[in-house]
Parts: structure tokens; sequence; C-alpha cells
């Protein structure tokens, strides 16, 4: 990173990552043109690993399993100071490697994760089992390992 003193600390990067909402996938396509596409997601700290869904097909699935390395990036806090020609903000890049989850189990499993994360204060944990369940069979889940992970920040 060239302005080393805005380097994040890795302790820092995971806590972006936790709390973060969504986060951009950069991905090879197919045709070797660039793809990215917005997500929302979920950070396992413990497992060091993203997870999001997608649809059984479609064009980001066709990315996806072409080229394996992908670039994941979060960005929050983000705000302009236009008095000082600046902005605060805090960014995470992460540089990883996407496997698919096809065990059904292991789907609904990591479905159920992803839902407890967006819709506990909407829905009942029986409804985001039930859910999940009946998504798993019909909604891929995609985990990208962190093999390499970096954050940037400023707030003054």
């Amino acid at each position: 990173m060239r302005r080393a003193e805005l380097a994040l600390p890795s302790e820092e990067c995971r806590a972006v990552l936790k709390r973060g909402d969504y986060g951009t996938i950069a991905m090879l396509g197919a045709d070797g043109a660039p793809y990215a596409v917005p997500v929302n997601y979920y950070y396992h700290e413990q497992e060091n690993a993203l997870f999001f869904h997608c649809a059984e097909e479609g064009e980001k699935l066709d990315a996806l399993r072409h080229c394996d390395r992908v670039c994941f990036t979060v960005v929050e806090q983000y705000q302009t100071v236009p008095e000082k020609l600046t902005s605060h903000f805090q960014c995470v890049i992460v540089k990883g490697k996407v496997s698919l989850i096809t065990d059904h189990a292991q789907r609904a499993r990591r479905l159920e994760e992803l839902c407890l994360r967006f819709c506990s204060k909407a829905l009942t944990k029986e409804q985001i089992r039930d859910k999940a369940q009946g998504g798993a069979g019909k909604t891929m889940v995609v985990q990208i390992e962190v093999l390499e992970l970096t954050g940037k920040g400023k707030r003054t």
C-alpha cells in the first residue's frame, strides 16, 4: 500500500467485514472481460470466509466457474469533506478463492446463517430455517476463502 499510514490493522479489517451489509465481487468473466457486481454477504470469522448466494445460472456463476480467484471490496463510513478536499472512509479488499457449495445440507446451513444476519428482526428462527431449507435446492451458495486481506481508512 502506497500510503502506509492509512493501512488498517488486520483486526479492524475483519471488523469492517463483520459489520458490512454488502460488498462488490470482481471476477474474470468467461469471455475474458472483467465483471463486478454488488452482493449481500456475511463474514464467518472462525472460517475466515465470506458467504453469499446467487441464482444457479447466470453471468455471475459462469464467471465464478471460469476462474475461482476473485477480489471482494467493502466500503463503510464514507463521507466527503468538501472544505478539506478529502473524504473519511474505511475500506477492505479481500483477495480470495471461490468454492461453490453443492451439498444441500451445507447450502441450507449457509442460507440460514445469511438470513439470520439480515432477517432476524422480521422472521423467527424457525421461519428462517424453513425458508433456508426451501431455498437450498434452488439457490447457489458461494464461499470466498480469504487469502489476502488489506484495508485502508481515513478519519481526519
